[in-house]
């Protein structure tokens, strides 16, 4: 048998994921899907299980915020990731727990967190009452990329005002927060990228498609994260991720359920 001969390649950039499972294609399903595609391997952590599909949601079940600290502590001893990035955090206590240690030990590590606090389909809560403040407190200081959408900026800014939402958020030390569907317009999306009073605000404006997708804000984050962890600058990232999220909706796929779920493989 003929000696299979293995190239040395380049290690792909690594990504701490630490998100909530959902069975029907979002959470850390997205987020491993989106590092593969673009060329990065996902650390994972799941916070917490849900039972839910594209158009309902009923329960869930949170991890233990000790036993994730101790398997981060295990995952760490050896990985050393390029980028973080966050997705649901379900409790205060788990919010207090995870930004502590990545203030201790992971604090030059580029972080994006997605802030998720309801369901998208349903605006079932996730969370408890406490964790936005506990975000705005704990997390948003050590954030390098904020992802909010309409609803999520509005209750982290205390504000309904976009722009005095985006304002008081950056005051709180993140660096940069890419707002989300910020208008109801039927055929187009609205996002803002804000990096803070010196380097002012970019939006985007792209097609919004009829169909409603699922997993479309864990697809955009996780593509940031992944274009940090490749030493991409913060606007370099959020215009190459909006691309990625855009065409993953633009060629999803239909399995006669309530959402479509984005294609991250769609070039294959």
């Amino acid at each position: 048998m003929a000696d299979i001969k293995v190239h040395n390649q380049k290690k792909k950039p690594l990504v701490l994921v630490v998100s909530g499972q959902d069975p029907s294609g979002a959470g850390i399903l997205a987020d491993i899907e989106t590092c593969a595609a673009n060329g990065c391997l996902a650390l994972t952590l799941i916070t917490s299980v849900t039972c839910q599909n594209t158009s309902s949601y009923q329960s869930k079940i949170d991890i233990d915020e000790n036993f994730l600290l101790q398997q981060l502590n295990l995952l760490m001893k050896e990985f050393n990731p390029d980028a973080i990035k966050i997705g649901l955090i379900p409790n205060t206590t788990m919010c207090i727990t995870l930004s502590s240690y990545i203030r201790e030990h992971l604090s030059k590590c580029p972080i994006v967190l997605d802030p998720v606090l309801k369901t998208g389909r349903t605006n079932s809560d996730l969370t408890d009452t406490e964790l936005p403040s506990a975000l705005r407190k704990h997390m948003l200081p050590l954030t390098t990329v904020l992802t909010p959408n309409k609803r999520e900026l509005a209750k982290l800014g205390e504000t309904e005002s976009i722009y005095k939402a985006l304002g008081r958020i950056g005051e709180l030390g993140t660096k940069a927060t890419l707002a989300t569907d910020l208008t109801d317009h039927q055929d187009t999306i609205l996002n803002i990228l804000s990096r803070g009073q010196s380097q002012g605000t970019v939006e985007y404006m792209m097609k919004r498609y009829p169909e409603s997708s699922h997993g479309t804000g864990c697809t955009l984050s996780s593509a940031i994260a992944c274009e940090l962890a490749k030493g991409r600058t913060i606007f370099q990232s959020a215009a190459s991720a909006q691309q990625f999220a855009h065409l993953s909706v633009k060629y999803s796929n239909s399995y006669e359920t309530q959402q479509t779920i984005p294609n991250r493989f769609y070039w294959l």
